[in-house]
């Protein structure tokens, strides 16, 4: 009976003697950097990612007249030439060059159009 007992004993004593040693090596222990100061220039950098937005932008939009237009039928507006991001310009400077493909075939259709009423319009005269 008494040798169960130091058994039973040394499981817990065993137990505990390895909590405390788990215990004690979690905690992060607190190391103090001493260095000798000098006198100089003191350097700070940083270096960071993300997006600079500029204190002063404009947005710009194309005519509302050609957005809202169903006549005109002007679906897919694409640009063809665009000055480079970051670039400085003047009221009035070159920004954008949007492409006259499609603007050029709906003048071609509208004309076509007009030509088909002028006809009819001098037979039925």
């Amino acid at each position: 009976m008494k040798k169960r007992i130091y058994i039973i004993a040394g499981i817990v004593l065993v137990f505990i003697i390895l909590a405390v040693v788990y215990n004690a090596s979690g905690r992060k222990k607190e190391v103090v950097i001493e260095t000798a100061a000098k006198s100089g220039t003191f350097e700070i950098m940083v270096t960071v990612t993300g997006e600079l937005q500029a204190e002063r932008s404009q947005e710009i939009t194309g005519p509302i007249e050609i957005r809202n237009s169903r006549e005109l039928r002007f679906n897919d507006i694409r640009i063809q030439d665009l000055v480079p991001e970051g670039t400085i310009v003047k009221k009035g400077e070159f920004v954008a060059k949007l492409d006259g493909s499609q603007s050029a075939n709906t003048l071609k259709d509208i004309m076509d159009e007009v030509d088909k009423a002028q006809s009819k319009f001098t037979t039925t005269r």
